[in-house]
C-alpha cells in the first residue's frame, strides 16, 4: 500500500542559506552571467568618473558584482564560489594552464569552461592565442587530479559561419539566409558533425550512494491512469511509493517541496514521476554508486543535439530519443521523471513554485548547473503512456510558465527543453 502525502504537516527546510555567490563568471565581457562577475579588458572609458579603465566597449560599473582581475590571478580565497564558469576566454590567456589551475582553485564543487573547438570556425581568430580540443583538456585536468566530461555544445554551420564576415548585416536577417542556417543545422551538421564550441566540466569532488534506497513521489489528478500507468510497474515497492491525488490542482512543486522537507535529512533517492509514467527495471540497482552531486533522468536535451538523448518508449510503443551507452550531460530533463539525492537539496536545490505544470523540471535543472551540480540523461527502461512528451504547447498556462522561465534564465539563453528551443 502507497503512502499518501500529508500536507498537514508544517516541517521547515533544514535551515540552509545558500551562498550569495554561488557562481562567478570568469571572463564575463558584455554578457555576465554569475554572482560575482570577472574580467580584464584592455580599452574603454568610464563616462560617469571619466577615467581609463580595461575594457572593450563594456563600463565596469553596469555589471552587478564586477571585479576586475586577470583570469590567471583570481583574488578570491580557495573554494569561495560553489561553481565557476567561464565562456570563451581560455583561449585569449597567454598561460591556460594557470588559469585552469585559478578556476579549480576558488571552485568548490565544479568548473564549467566553454570554448571553440579547433576544427570550427570560431577558433582561428587573430586575437586567439590558444587553440584547444577535447584531448587538451582531458589532458590538463588529469594533471591537476580533477575528473572531467568534455562534449560539444553547438556544430558548425560550415558554410555560412565562413562567409558572414563578409555578408552585410541586413542580408543576414533575411529569408534566405536563415533558410540557409536551418538547412546547414538539419542536413549538412547530421552529415559532417563538426564541433563549433565545446563545454568542458571538471569536478571537484566525487561523493557516490552506495546503499540509498529511492522514494518515489507520484502526483495524480486520475486514479485509473496512476493505476493502469506508474501502479503496474513490477519494479516499484509500494512501500516506497507517496501518492498525492490532487483534486484541487495544485502546482507539482509545491507538493514537491512538501515531500522534500519531510525527508530531507535521509540518505534516499527522491524520484519524482508523473502519474504516465512506467519504470520496467530496478532503480535501486541502478542508482547504487551514483554521484548524489547530480540531477538524473531517462531523457534530456541540450542545444547541439537535434534528437533527445536517453531513448524511451512512447504510448504507441514508438520509441523515441537516443539510446546511451553511459550518463550523458544534458542541458535540460524532461518532468516525466527526475532523480536527485536528498543531499543536493540540502544544498540548496528547491522547486521554484511559480511553475505549476510545465518547465519546472528544466528550472531545477537550470539551478543544479549554477549550483555547480552535473544534470545527466541516464538510460532507463521505461515507457511515458503519452500520446507525446511535450503535451499541450499552445495552452496558457504552458505559455505563461514558458515566458517566465525565459525571463528568469535570460542570461543564459538558447536552453533546449523537451518541449521547446529558447532563445
Amino acid at each position: 500500500m502507497t503512502r499518501r502525502l500529508n500536507l498537514s504537516k508544517t516541517n521547515a527546510m533544514i535551515e540552509y542559506e545558500p551562498s550569495r555567490f554561488n557562481l562567478l563568471d570568469v571572463g564575463c565581457g558584455t554578457s555576465p552571467r554569475g554572482d560575482v562577475n570577472v574580467d580584464s579588458f584592455r580599452r574603454g572609458l568610464n563616462p560617469q568618473i571619466g577615467d581609463q579603465v580595461k575594457g572593450d566597449f563594456v563600463y565596469p560599473h553596469k555589471i552587478e558584482n564586477f571585479v576586475v582581475a586577470d583570469a590567471m590571478h583570481l583574488p578570491f580565497k580557495d573554494a569561495s564560489f560553489n561553481a565557476v564558469f567561464s565562456s570563451n576566454t581560455i583561449e585569449h590567456v597567454q598561460n591556460p594552464l594557470l588559469m585552469l589551475q585559478e578556476v579549480c582553485r576558488v571552485a568548490r564543487r565544479k568548473v564549467i569552461l566553454r570554448y571553440p573547438h579547433v576544427k570550427g570556425s570560431g577558433a582561428v581568430m587573430p586575437y586567439h592565442l590558444n587553440y584547444f580540443d577535447e584531448r587538451w583538456f582531458k589532458s590538463a585536468f588529469d594533471s591537476l587530479g580533477f575528473q572531467s566530461t568534455q562534449f560539444v555544445i553547438t556544430y558548425d554551420y560550415p558554410v555560412t559561419n565562413k562567409i558572414r564576415r563578409i555578408c552585410p548585416v541586413k542580408m543576414q536577417e533575411s529569408f534566405l539566409w536563415r533558410s540557409l542556417r536551418h538547412f546547414e543545422r538539419n542536413r549538412l551538421n547530421a552529415k559532417f558533425q563538426i564541433p563549433f564550441e565545446m563545454e568542458a566540466w571538471a569536478k571537484k569532488e566525487q561523493n557516490n550512494a552506495e546503499a540509498a534506497e529511492p522514494q518515489f513521489v507520484v502526483v495524480y489528478n486520475s486514479p485509473q491512469v496512476f493505476q493502469s500507468c506508474f501502479g503496474s510497474s513490477a519494479f516499484v515497492s509500494t512501500a516506497n511509493v507517496t501518492t498525492y491525488y490532487n483534486l484541487n490542482n495544485l502546482p507539482l512543486p509545491r507538493l514537491y517541496n512538501y515531500f522534500v522537507q519531510d525527508h530531507l535529512r535521509e540518505d534516499v533517492w527522491f524520484v519524482f514521476c508523473h502519474q504516465d509514467f512506467v519504470l520496467n527495471e530496478d532503480l535501486f540497482v541502478r542508482l547504487r554508486n551514483k554521484e548524489i552531486q547530480a540531477v538524473y533522468g531517462p531523457i534530456g536535451s541540450r542545444v547541439s543535439s537535434n534528437t533527445l538523448l536517453g531513448s524511451i518508449i512512447q504510448k504507441d510503443e514508438t520509441r523515441i530519443g537516443l539510446q546511451l551507452d553511459e550518463d550523458s550531460p544534458v542541458q535540460t530533463l524532461d518532468e516525466m521523471c527526475l532523480i536527485a539525492h536528498a543531499e543536493v537539496f540540502r544544498q540548496g536545490l528547491m522547486f521554484d513554485e511559480r511553475f505549476r505544470f510545465h518547465f519546472y523540471g528544466a528550472d531545477l535543472c537550470l539551478q543544479a548547473y549554477t549550483l555547480g551540480f552535473d544534470v545527466l540523461a541516464m538510460q532507463l527502461k521505461c515507457q511515458h503512456k503519452s500520446k507525446t512528451i511535450h503535451g499541450d504547447v499552445s495552452s496558457t498556462e504552458y505559455l505563461l510558465s514558458l515566458n517566465c522561465f525565459r525571463e528568469k534564465w535570460k542570461k543564459y539563453l538558447p536552453i533546449k527543453t523537451t518541449t521547446a528551443l529558447i532563445a
